[in-house]
């Protein structure tokens, strides 16, 4: 906790910081424009009923596997879906993204 990184139990209804610092909202730089706060997010997944993307047995059992076809469509944000209903700046960022070659670091 040194680092002064944000600490956030129970899913992020109570957060604190190690030290004061600037809170960094989910989103920031990654999509300009666009930001939620933790709370939020999780208050969102609530209210529109969404469930996990995959439940531990199944992702663990797909990983211990080796089985990569399995194992992909199960590592899925959660959180992704209701922040983009909300932000559609978020969806069209992540598909800009999509669509552009992979480019190597210089």
């Amino acid at each position: 906790m040194l680092s002064g990184e944000p600490v956030a139990d129970d899913r992020a209804r109570r957060a604190a910081r190690a030290r004061r610092g600037p809170a960094v909202p989910l989103g920031a730089g990654a999509v300009p424009g666009s930001a939620s706060e933790s709370p939020d997010a999780y208050r969102w997944w609530d209210e529109d009923g969404a469930g996990p993307a995959a439940t531990p047995t199944t992702l663990l059992a797909a990983a211990t596997a080796g089985d990569a076809e399995a194992l992909g469509p199960l590592l899925f944000n959660d959180l992704e879906t209701p922040v983009a209903a909300r932000h559609p700046e978020v969806e069209r960022g992540e598909d800009a993204l999509l669509c552009e070659p992979a480019r190597s670091a210089p």
